[in-house]
Order: structure tokens, then sequence, then C-alpha cells
């Protein structure tokens, strides 16, 4: 999510606590959890965000060929720091009349790391 995105949500949240104290407070067997909000409003997988940023750093001469390289599993020290498919849509930011305005990830970086 973008931070300024996560600030919106932020005050989304503020904003329904101070107009519902009643409705705030989790029951106690919860341990807070029933309050919990993933902040997360998409879902990506991180093939494409890696197809992507190989061929960005390609452009900007920062590898010797694009796209993404596949590591097999257990394979090397890279692999420690592989990914998993991304899945955070967040019903109650959605309820609160939360919706981003930024762009997703994958466009995200097109924009942060020029070519």
């Amino acid at each position: 999510m973008h931070v300024e995105d996560l600030s919106q949500l932020t005050v989304a949240v503020a904003e329904f606590a101070l107009r519902n104290p009643d409705k705030t407070t989790a029951s106690a067997s919860s341990k807070g959890w029933e309050n919990l909000i993933y902040s997360g409003v998409d879902s990506h997988t991180w093939g494409p965000v890696a197809k992507v940023l190989g061929d960005l750093l390609f452009a900007r001469g920062e590898t010797s060929k694009p796209s993404a390289i596949e590591i097999a599993e257990g394979e090397g020290i890279l692999y420690m720091f592989g990914g998993n498919s991304f899945l955070a849509p967040s019903k109650k930011a959605k309820a609160l009349g939360f919706r981003p305005k930024q762009k997703d990830l994958v466009h995200s970086m097109r924009d942060a790391l020029p070519a």
C-alpha cells in the first residue's frame, strides 16, 4: 500500500473510532484481534513484480539480461529471501469506505525506478 493511501486509511479508522466508541472495544476473548485492520487492499504474486524489476534494472544497464531469474527451491542464499503470493484485501477497510487512490505495486515500481 502506498504511504499516501495508508495515511488516508489511518484517518478513516480514527474517525470511525471517534464516532463509534461502542464499536471499538474488542471482546476479552479475542485478545484485540477483532479490531485488527489489515492495511492491504489488493493482492499480487511476486513473479510479475520480479519481472518488472528485472526489466527496469536491465534498461538502466544494471543487469546483463531483462526479466527475472528463476531460483530453484532451496538453491543458494537468495532462496532464503524469496517470497510468496500476497493477498490482503481488507474487508474492514472497505467497510469504512476506504478506497486506495495510488497505483498498484507494479505501476508504482515503474514510476519509482525510471529507465
